[in-house]
C-alpha cells in the first residue's frame, strides 16, 4: 500500500520491496523492522532519500493505532517499520485492518512521483 502510487518511481520501487530482498526482521515487542538488501543496480538514479508513512492500521483486540513507515535510501528500498502506539504489537497480525491517511498519502505521492 505504501508504494501504490501510479507513477514510474513507485513501480520501480515495488520491484525492490519483494520477499527475495528481505534479509532480516527484528521484533521489538511494540513493532518490527524488516530490512531489505536490494542490489545497487536497481537503484533509482538521482532519487532522494525519503520515507513514506501514509498507511496505518487498527487491530480489533488492541488499543491504539499501528503505523507503517517505508524508508527509501538513495533510490533503494531500505527498511519497513511497523510500530504501535498502544501496548505490544498484536499477536495476530493477520487481523490488522490497514487504512490510508489521505492527507499524508497525497504528500507522500507528491514527493514520490513529482519531485
Amino acid at each position: 500500500m505504501l508504494l501504490h502510487a501510479d507513477c514510474e518511481a513507485a513501480a520501480q520501487l515495488r520491484q525492490q520491496a519483494v520477499p527475495e530482498y528481505a534479509v532480516s526482521r527484528k521484533e521489538t515487542g511494540v513493532g518490527f523492522f524488516l530490512k531489505f538488501d536490494v542490489p545497487n543496480s536497481l537503484a533509482l538514479r538521482r532519487f532522494p532519500s525519503l520515507r513514506l508513512s501514509h498507511v496505518a492500521g487498527e487491530h480489533p483486540f488492541e488499543a491504539g493505532s499501528l503505523d507503517f513507515i517505508l524508508f527509501i535510501n538513495k533510490g533503494l528500498v531500505s527498511t519497513l517499520e511497523g510500530a504501535t502506539f498502544g501496548d505490544a504489537w498484536p499477536m495476530t497480525p493477520d487481523q490488522i485492518v490497514l487504512r490510508y491517511n489521505e492527507e499524508q498519502r497525497r504528500q507522500d505521492e507528491y514527493r514520490l512521483c513529482v519531485i
